[in-house]
């Protein structure tokens, strides 16, 4: 019989490839979790923001980090993980960058298209006064494709991360830190919900 360790780092490997599914297809992100409760592809992406505040907490090192007192952790088992930590915060700070970044050239282009360089448009800069509803356009586009592979990419250092500090632990603590992960991608899943990245109905 598989133990639960197994079956939870099988999960994740699952995830990861439907993940990575998903992204390929291009346009589409969200929609079912995986047992430990990680959003999955599958939705359609809405008018999404999300703060650099919010791509932060898509980090499960630091979250077992902070319940380190109620998972017993030792002091070899912190050093480990902190370890871990340091990379994934780096990586996520990057992908944090360009999230805002496609966001933002999301927005530009959305406004180009409304105001096209016309009066109302005085938050646009000199160069997007003078690009075309079509330029404005392929901006959006540029700017959707890179922020829905950003998300699939945070997603998937979500679970890669979760699946290494999983191995740090032992059976024990690994049965104490599935319902805090399980908890922790319930609210990365509202985090995404809210940004148009997750459907909330069926279809």
């Amino acid at each position: 019989m598989k133990s639960r360790t197994t079956i939870a780092l099988a999960g994740m490997a699952l995830a990861l490839a439907s993940a990575a599914a998903g992204a390929q297809r291009g346009g589409t992100v969200g929609g079912d979790v995986d047992p430990l409760g990680r959003p999955q592809m599958g939705g359609t992406i809405g008018q999404s923001q999300i703060t650099k505040k919010q791509v932060e907490k898509f980090n499960p090192v630091r979250v077992l980090l902070d319940h380190r007192k109620d998972l017993a952790i030792d002091d070899k088992q912190r050093e480990a993980l902190e370890q871990l930590n340091d990379p994934v915060k780096w990586n996520i700070t990057k992908l944090a960058a360009r999230i805002d970044s496609a966001q933002r050239d999301m927005e530009g282009g959305s406004k180009g298209m409304r105001f096209g360089g016309q009066r109302g448009g005085g938050a646009q800069s000199d160069d997007e006064k003078q690009m075309s509803p079509e330029e404005h356009r392929q901006r959006i586009i540029a700017g959707r494709a890179i922020l829905i592979a950003a998300v699939a990419e945070l997603q998937r250092e979500n679970e890669m991360a979760s699946s290494d500090a999983l191995k740090v632990l032992t059976d024990a603590q690994r049965d104490k830190a599935t319902p805090i992960l399980r908890k922790h991608n319930e609210d990365l899943t509202r985090i995404l919900q809210d940004a148009g990245f997750v459907q909330t109905g069926k279809k």
